[in-house]
């Protein structure tokens, strides 16, 4: 198996690709409680619950791309919107519906001014 290189990957945002994007995660993550009981030894038992999915991705700060403004009113009007992640071969990883939860202007003194947004998931396609 060859290995996926992340500049080969594909993000789409309502089904445009984002080309002005890098270091895109997907967060597959559960949330667990606590069904410790008298009987356990001492030790803390755990179960998982609940699934929680994320997706961010960093863009490099350019008030003029259409996609980062697109993205920029989806935060401002909570819009529900679909992002898909693919790998390099076009196999998806994720695609769901959701809401951009943070959108966040970085601009460090000596690098590009960057926008972390951060995607959190409602419901999987």
């Amino acid at each position: 198996m060859a290995e996926s290189l992340g500049m080969d990957c594909k993000l789409y945002f309502n089904s445009t690709e984002l080309t002005n994007c890098r270091n895109v995660d997907v967060t597959r993550d559960k949330a667990q409680t606590d069904v410790t009981k008298r009987g356990n030894d001492g030790i803390r038992a755990q179960r998982t619950t609940l699934k929680e999915l994320a997706i961010s991705w960093e863009m490099i700060y350019d008030p003029t791309d259409a996609n980062f403004t697109a993205i920029q009113t989806a935060y401002n009007t909570n819009s529900e919107d679909t992002v898909r992640v693919e790998d390099d071969a076009g196999n998806t990883i994720l695609e769901a519906t959701g809401y951009v939860k943070a959108c966040n202007v970085a601009q460090p003194m000596e690098d590009a001014s960057t926008v972390s947004v951060e995607f959190t998931v409602s419901a999987v396609l």
